[in-house]
């Protein structure tokens, strides 16, 4: 091989190494943001809203003790839908969020992850996700909880149609 074909297989090969490198410290990343997205779901479903639209409850036998029945709540308010677990083993009731899905801006999320907001802004805040395709990108909300907890971000044409919390994976 001559010096020149060396040189330039040297500087591919480089290349390659780095963004290896670049992509293996990406996916290990997580950012800090999610945790701030869990906590802003957790404050909305908490503060549920003051006209809903409609409630829906469910009864559903306790997973600890059979003879308490507990409550899926369902309410659909004007800008979110909210699902809680009811859990009547614990004096007073326990309130747990299960799943909130936004269809409108909140005034609390950072632009760049709102409704309206493309999958390139998603991505550069919240990095590589733990699921994708066409229409979807999903990250776990952080480390520390379960890895079913997850934010979806539901895209038509292009840009943030809606968005979804799951919490899920703390009561099943």
């Amino acid at each position: 091989m001559n010096r020149l074909a060396l040189i330039v297989f040297y500087i591919a090969l480089s290349g390659i190494a780095t963004c290896n490198a670049i992509s293996a410290e990406s996916l290990n990343q997580t950012p800090t943001v999610r945790p701030e997205l869990d906590s802003l779901g957790r404050e909305i479903v908490k503060a549920k809203c003051q006209n809903p639209k409609h409630i829906a409850i469910k009864r559903v036998q306790n997973r600890i003790e059979s003879t308490i029945t507990d409550e899926i709540q369902t309410i659909s308010c004007p800008k979110a839908k909210i699902e809680i677990y009811k859990a009547y083993y614990f004096s007073p009731p326990n309130e747990l969020p299960l799943n909130l899905v936004i269809n409108k801006p909140h005034p609390k999320m950072l632009k760049q992850l709102s409704i309206g907001a493309s999958p390139d802004s998603i991505r550069s805040k919240l990095g590589f996700p733990l699921w994708a395709d066409n229409d979807n990108l999903v990250y776990q909300l952080n480390e520390e909880g379960p890895s079913e907890n997850t934010i979806t971000f539901t895209f038509v044409r292009g840009k943030v149609s809606s968005i979804t919390w799951d919490w899920s994976g703390e009561i099943y």
